[in-house]
């Protein structure tokens, strides 16, 4: 589950505004993206070596 998940269940459990759930994807989701993207990358590596 990815961060962006639990705000839209948050989202529709709540009564945050659209504005306002707008304004945090637009400000979290590039963090979220680097830090996958890197982990990912890290991950792919690592195991490349282990062969």
């Amino acid at each position: 589950i990815s961060p962006a998940d639990f705000l839209c269940m948050l989202a529709a459990l709540t009564k945050m505004s659209f504005k306002r759930y707008m304004t945090i994807i637009i400000l979290t989701k590039p963090f979220t993206l680097v830090v996958y993207t890197y982990g990912l990358t890290y991950i792919i590596d690592f195991f490349w070596q282990m062969l």
